[in-house]
């Protein structure tokens, strides 16, 4: 991978630098990351309601050669991105309402102190809580990324292993 995320050749076609994660100088994380069709990621900035990143992206398979676009993103420390999958979104209560991205984002945008296990525990509890004994028909994953101070206890643990 090229720093910033440059374009390469690769065969005579263009490509673009996969995502990637890298510190930044302030303690926080630049994110370079892509988007192919899937739902978009969601950026929290504690105690602030929870903002969508809007990052286009085609879905890939439908055409020969897709349209997939870097998008950058500076996360402070304690600020978070949130990736799902729309099995998140497309669960559905007892009447069939889903729960939504609307929903995702003010479930998200509550206090969390910069803490990753904090976000996912309150999304599986708005999920589960919304769609009570429904069950599940659809892959429902999440993965957050989460900057830390640089001499922060959370570092410190995350690097440890702990």
């Amino acid at each position: 991978m090229r720093p910033g995320g440059a374009p390469r050749r690769t065969g005579g076609r263009r490509r673009r630098a996969p995502p990637s994660v890298s510190p930044s100088r302030d303690g926080g994380l630049d994110v370079t990351l892509v988007r192919a069709g899937h739902t978009f990621p969601l950026h929290l900035a504690d105690g602030r309601a929870a903002r969508t990143v809007d990052c286009e992206g085609s879905l890939l398979g439908i055409t020969p050669d897709p349209r997939v676009e870097t998008h950058r993103l500076r996360l402070r420390p304690a600020e978070s991105l949130v990736l799902y999958t729309d099995g998140l979104t497309e669960v559905r209560d007892p009447d069939g309402e889903q729960f939504g991205e609307e929903r995702l984002a003010r479930a998200l945008s509550a206090r969390h102190d910069g803490q990753p296990q904090r976000i996912i525990d309150r999304l599986v509890e708005a999920v589960h809580a919304f769609a009570r004994d429904t069950g599940i028909d659809d892959d429902q994953a999440a993965l957050v990324v989460t900057a830390t101070a640089p001499g922060g206890p959370e570092r410190a643990a995350a690097v440890s292993g702990r």
